[in-house]
């Protein structure tokens, strides 16, 4: 089996339950081609960057699907004849490697930190005379 990202765009103009229809359709006629959908996203509202049967928006949906590689053809087939989808894309992609959960556990536990001591030295105590007499000097300085 060989790895595929289908994308496509549904019109707008359908109802919600419509545009489920259409999802449910596509995830039908890939399980029917002995396919199996890896991840997919839900319908995201897009502008289009042109306009496609007269539509300035579409709803976006993309799923990473395994399916052999004699049947994409037929597939791509059927699902471009689902009623409601504006623009259709099916492209090959590189098989992904399986990432070892355990990376993400180890990033997620928390690390056991001591908190460090500081020592706190005590500040000089200064008189009001000492403070008013360091005012009247930078007061002069800036007068100069």
């Amino acid at each position: 089996m060989k790895e595929y990202e289908i994308s496509y765009i549904v019109d707008p103009s359908l109802a919600e339950e419509q545009r489920g229809d259409v999802d449910a359709a596509v995830d039908t006629a890939v399980t029917s081609h002995g396919g199996s959908v890896a991840s997919n996203t839900d319908s995201i509202r897009r502008r289009l960057a042109y306009q496609i049967r007269k539509q300035h928006i579409g709803f976006a949906r993309t799923l990473q699907t395994s399916v052999e590689a004699e049947e994409i053809n037929t597939l791509r087939d059927e699902i471009a004849k689902v009623n409601g989808i504006l623009r259709l894309s099916v492209i090959q992609t590189a098989a992904r490697p399986e990432v070892s959960t355990a990376i993400f556990e180890a990033a997620t536990k928390e690390q056991q930190v001591e908190p460090k001591k500081v020592e706190e030295t005590p500040a000089a105590e200064i008189s009001d005379a000492e403070v008013d007499t360091k005012i009247e000097e930078a007061l002069d300085e800036e007068v100069k």
